[in-house]
């Protein structure tokens, strides 16, 4: 009594034609075979090249280099310095900014803190948790302002702690160029300044 092949039932799966399935297993093969041949296999300038142009996209990289695993392509960025590798900060790295921010340090000072980050990540850190540094005293044309505004750049006041001088507002927030005297007179009494007037002499009658 011989035994009848299982009957397959599936609707709607077209059954892969031999042709096809040969394709497949040829095409695996080879690419096995590729991969075995450059196990261990020097990188050539060529390849680190292509590594170089297609990072971070390893799809791309890896039909470039078909005979590279995956893994391999990784570890090659990796060891060579191709992949950027992530910072995770530290409690201590990330009070430092923190204190940077709240005492008003410039660029210079809190690379000067961190000397082992670039820019960028520092940037990028400051963006995260909402800090910013100081920006720097901007001259806005007008002698009395600017030397006004230069003065509490020099005493760490922000625009905000002037306008809190003069009793609220946001005259020097808005860094408006038409002077206010009773302001600027207000913020010269608390840095220590004066205004000074200086009267050209009349041209005398003939």
């Amino acid at each position: 009594m011989s035994v009848s092949e299982p009957v397959n039932h599936s609707v709607g799966v077209k059954p892969l034609k031999w042709s096809r399935v040969g394709q497949l297993a040829k095409g695996a093969a080879i690419a096995e075979a590729n991969r075995a041949r450059s196990r261990g296999k020097p990188w050539s300038a060529k390849e680190m090249r292509i590594a170089l142009d297609t990072y971070p996209d390893y799809v791309q990289m890896m039909e470039r280099l078909p005979h590279r695993t995956l893994a391999q392509l990784k570890t090659f960025t990796r060891q060579y310095g191709i992949a950027k590798k992530r910072h995770v900060w530290t409690t201590h790295e990330i009070a430092t900014l923190k204190l940077a921010s709240r005492e008003g340090w410039n660029w210079p000072q809190l690379r000067a803190a961190l000397p082992h980050l670039r820019r960028v990540q520092i940037a990028a850190a400051l963006k995260f948790h909402g800090l910013s540094l100081r920006q720097g005293f901007k001259e806005l044309g007008v002698p009395v302002l600017d030397a006004v505004r230069e003065r509490a750049y020099a005493m760490n006041l922000s625009l905000i702690d002037l306008d809190e001088i003069c009793g609220g507002g946001v005259y020097w927030q808005k860094c408006i160029r038409k002077p206010n005297w009773r302001r600027i007179e207000k913020v010269l009494e608390f840095v220590g300044g004066r205004l000074i007037v200086d009267l050209a002499p009349l041209d005398k009658e003939v």
